[in-house]
C-alpha cells in the first residue's frame, strides 16, 4: 500500500510548493455522488469536445491519476482535478480514486489554482480573478502571491491589471479573440471608451501587437508638445536693439531676468572674428 501510494501522490506533489505540502494522506475510492465541486475552482471554462474525449479515454482505460478532496462533514469537497471529476461523470462512472486531505479554505484555492496555473489550462482572467480571491480572502499581497506560485511580483501585478479592461475585452481574450498582448497594449489607454475604440480597431483591422502599439501612440496626446511662447518684455527688447545696433547683427535674449542665454548671429568668418575682438576687448 504504501508503494501505491507514494506512485499516485508523486504528480501531485510536484505541483505543491513547500509552503502548502500537507503532511499525511489517504487514498481511496469514493462514490462520485458523495463528492461536491471546489468552490474556490478558478477556472471558468470547461472545453466541452476535450472533456467529451477524456471521458471516453477513462470509460476504456481508467483515470490514471486520482482527484484530491477534502472531508465536509459526511461528504466530500473537490479540492483538484476539477476535469477529471466532470469527465469521470461524464463517462457514467459512479466511483472515482481520491487522496483525501485535510486543508484550510486558503490551501484549498492555493491548489486548485497551482494545478491549472503549472499546466497552463487557466487563461488570463481567470488566473487573474483566482489571484484577486487569494487576496481578498486571505490578505495575501502580490510580494506573497509571488512567492506561492513562483512568479515575479510585476508578473503577478500585471495579469492583475488586466481586470481594469472593460467586461467586453475581458471577454474576447478568454475566448481568444485577442491574445494577451492585445490585451497588456490596450491598457496603456486611460480610458474604457479609448480600450473600447482601439479594441474595435484590432478587431476589425486584425491587428497584431505592434500594430496595436502603433495605433495607440498616434491614439496618445504627444508628452513632448512645444511649450507656449512667451514674448519678451519690454526691457528685454531694448536690450536686444542696443546690442544688435552696437554688434549690427541679429541679438536675441532668451529667458528671464534672472537667467536665461544671449544669442549673437554671425554670417561670416570675417563677422565672427569681428565679434570676438569686441567681445574680449
Amino acid at each position: 500500500m504504501s508503494n501505491t501510494r507514494q506512485r499516485l501522490g508523486k504528480g501531485l506533489e510536484a505541483l505543491l510548493p513547500k509552503s502548502v505540502m500537507m503532511s499525511g494522506k489517504t487514498i481511496a475510492t469514493l462514490s462520485v455522488a458523495l463528492i461536491d465541486p471546489n468552490p474556490f475552482q478558478p477556472r471558468l471554462a470547461f472545453d466541452q469536445v476535450a472533456l467529451q474525449q477524456l471521458a471516453d479515454s477513462i470509460k476504456h482505460h481508467g483515470l490514471a491519476q486520482p482527484v484530491v478532496v477534502r472531508r465536509n462533514g459526511d461528504r466530500y469537497e473537490l479540492i483538484a482535478g476539477e476535469r477529471r471529476f466532470r469527465a469521470t461523470k461524464l463517462a457514467g462512472l459512479e466511483t472515482i480514486p481520491v487522496i483525501i486531505r485535510t486543508m484550510t479554505d486558503q490551501e484549498s484555492l492555493q491548489l486548485a489554482l497551482i494545478e491549472n496555473l503549472q499546466r497552463e489550462d487557466l487563461n488570463p482572467i481567470e488566473e487573474a480573478k483566482g489571484y484577486v480571491r487569494l487576496a481578498q480572502e486571505f490578505g495575501l499581497t502580490h510580494q506573497a502571491l509571488s512567492d506561492v506560485f513562483g512568479k515575479s511580483r510585476s508578473a503577478v501585478t500585471n495579469t492583475l491589471r488586466l481586470l481594469n479592461l472593460p467586461e467586453e475585452i475581458q471577454q474576447a481574450l478568454i475566448e481568444v479573440v485577442i491574445t494577451e498582448g492585445h490585451a497588456r497594449t490596450l491598457l496603456a489607454l486611460e480610458s474604457p471608451e479609448k480600450m473600447m475604440a482601439a479594441f474595435a480597431a484590432i478587431r476589425d483591422q486584425q491587428m497584431n501587437v505592434r500594430d496595436v502599439e502603433r495605433h495607440i501612440a498616434g491614439l496618445k496626446p504627444k508628452s513632448t508638445a512645444k511649450r507656449k511662447k512667451i514674448a519678451p518684455s519690454a526691457a528685454i527688447q531694448e536690450w536686444e536693439k542696443s546690442l544688435a545696433a552696437q554688434y549690427s547683427t541679429k541679438v536675441q535674449i532668451k529667458g528671464r531676468p534672472s537667467r536665461g542665454k544671449i544669442e549673437i548671429a554671425y554670417t561670416s568668418a570675417a563677422q565672427l572674428d569681428k565679434l570676438m575682438q569686441l567681445l574680449t576687448s
